[in-house]
């Protein structure tokens, strides 16, 4: 209180001090107009203080708001960190919690005999062992279906190179034929052409040689149009490719390695009975209404249905698959049918749109005009 007080009257003895000075500055001038701009003087720096005094306070003000500001944020950090650690703890909970889970567990297994947890594990073995089932099924399901889909494309690749190897001996011998006939057309015409120079001849006889020899060469020229369009499609409009790769040799011998271990494979399981003998035992002790999905009748379908029960067979399969709809919904498919036509569906659309990117390299659909895309 001293110390605020003795800068009080310090500051006061400063005004003072001032104002005397100031004073007999006043009194000390000669005239009236040196005082007038002393007046003037004093003014500029009154205001100038002013000024500055409102600056001053300004800038105060603007201190006083980034103060605030900064414990504003001052309160969120703490408020955050203080919600960060409440976090941590929660975590270090749950990894307490786990830890312990998985010292019973490490124990449960060490102990099977023990009944902490024994229900919960046993479960979950089963649920494992059961997936473990699942997924063996799938894989021979998978293998299974490898069989055949290297089958058929072994059947494919030689019905492919058959037909090419007997495109290119046709064209070979289209040749030859061509050959021959242009070398008859040839004669035909010479001799034509002596028989128009000799003279012996009347004008009728002259006029049906020059037509004679017009129509030879008109089906010469259309025949010329013919043999001068794109001969590299076949009669399907698909590229000949006759000559074969060294890449494309080596994939056939795979794919023919491939097909005779498949065949040894299906011949060692069906050796003992023929698998239209196991089909007709197995259909003839049921009916339609008794076939029911088992180990047995899933080894058959991968193994193949023959042609002379398939209708049955894909009858009950369609039917067993489709059981709980059509037993809750007995005309959902005529329902279907009828909104389908009331109705189309956007996929309808997008069936036209896709009709004209398919086998685009084909040369029946190679354009938008072609008449396969319409039919």
């Amino acid at each position: 209180a001293q110390k605020e007080l003795v800068w009080i009257l310090h500051k006061a003895l400063e005004a003072a001090q001032l104002e005397k000075r100031s004073c007999s500055e006043f009194l000390a001038a000669g005239d009236e107009q040196e005082r007038l701009e002393l007046l003037r003087h004093r003014e500029r720096q009154a205001a100038d203080l002013r000024r500055r005094l409102e600056e001053a306070n300004m800038e105060v003000e603007g201190l006083k708001k980034s103060l605030a500001d900064r414990d504003t944020q001052l309160s969120e950090q703490q408020e955050s960190i203080k919600k960060l650690i409440e976090k941590n703890q929660a975590k270090q909970q749950v990894i307490t919690k786990l830890s312990d889970h998985m010292t019973s567990c490490l124990f449960d297994s060490q102990h099977p005999d023990s009944s902490f947890g024994g229900p919960q594990n046993s479960q979950s073995i089963r649920q494992l062992q059961q997936q473990i089932e699942n997924l063996k099924d799938d894989m021979e399901a998978y293998k299974t279906q490898n069989k055949f889909l290297n089958s058929e494309i072994y059947q494919l690749t030689r019905l492919w190179q058959k037909s090419s190897e007997q495109e290119k001996s046709l064209m070979v011998k289209c040749s030859y034929l061509e050959a021959a006939n242009c070398q008859v057309e040839s004669r035909y015409l010479g001799v034509l052409r002596k028989l128009q120079e000799t003279k012996a001849l009347d004008l009728e006889q002259l006029g049906a040689v020059q037509k004679m020899i017009e129509d030879a060469l008109r089906g010469e020229l259309k025949r010329d149009i013919r043999l001068s369009s794109d001969r590299d499609h076949d009669e399907y409009g698909f590229k000949i490719v006759p000559d074969y790769e060294v890449e494309d040799m080596k994939l056939l011998a795979k794919i023919q390695a491939l097909e005779i271990r498949c065949f040894n494979l299906l011949n060692q399981e069906g050796v003992e009975r023929p698998l239209l003998a196991r089909w007709a035992e197995y259909l003839d002790s049921r009916s339609d209404g008794n076939l029911s999905p088992s180990p047995e009748l899933k080894a058959l379908l991968r193994a193949g249905v023959p042609k002379e029960h398939r209708q049955r067979v894909w009858c009950w399969l369609v039917r067993t698959r489709t059981r709980n709809i059509w037993e809750r919904y007995p005309h959902h498919y005529q329902q279907l049918c009828e909104k389908s036509r009331t109705s189309p569906h956007l996929a309808s659309r997008q069936i036209q749109l896709d009709l004209h990117r398919t086998l685009t390299t084909n040369q029946n659909f190679s354009s938008p005009s072609s008449p396969a895309l319409h039919q």
